[in-house]
């Protein structure tokens, strides 16, 4: 009984984390709309569509937050076998890590955006504000996909540590 009591208390710690993981990404998202469409109209040129971008970019985190802390909520670990706690663990790995990677894509393409405005200087300042917002905004991402692995990581080492002992 005791390793069940344990599993169901790191199914939890994976729950957890991952709502404030969603609490935080949902934080972030508010502020970047809120901020983005002040500065935006109080601004001109490519400071504006910097702007701009920040805060069309963070109404989709801003529903990914709901979706994930909505998830994690209707999640109930209680009844969940060491076998889908198992899947579970590997699946939030899997999802931040490939989030991780498209991450990196989209500073890619924020610097391609950036070159973008080098080579058609009609509507340079678009492009210079779009791609440096989204160079700012994968980069955010990439560091909180990167810590939010990490730290999944370290409750999946627990598990197996915990089937470890009990083998």
């Amino acid at each position: 009984m005791l390793f069940l009591d344990s599993l169901v208390t790191l199914n939890l710690a994976r729950l957890n984390l991952n709502q404030q993981g969603m609490m935080l990404l949902g934080s972030w998202a508010v502020l970047n709309l809120v901020v983005g469409w002040w500065r935006s109209c109080r601004n001109q040129g490519q400071s504006r569509y910097f702007w701009q971008m920040n805060a069309y970019w963070n109404v989709i985190n801003f529903f990914l937050a709901i979706a994930g802390y909505w998830n994690a909520l209707q999640t109930s670990v209680s009844l969940m076998s060491l076998q889908e706690s198992i899947i579970a663990q590997y699946r939030i790995e899997k999802i931040y890590l490939f989030n991780a990677a498209l991450d990196v894509a989209y500073v890619v393409g924020g610097f391609y955006l950036m070159e973008r405005a080098r080579r058609n200087p009609s509507h340079a300042p678009r492009w210079q504000g779009f791609g440096k917002a989204i160079i700012l905004q994968g980069t955010w991402l990439m560091i909180f996909d990167w810590v939010m692995w990490w730290l999944q990581t370290d409750i999946t080492a627990q598990i197996v540590a915990k089937i470890n002992r009990a083998l």
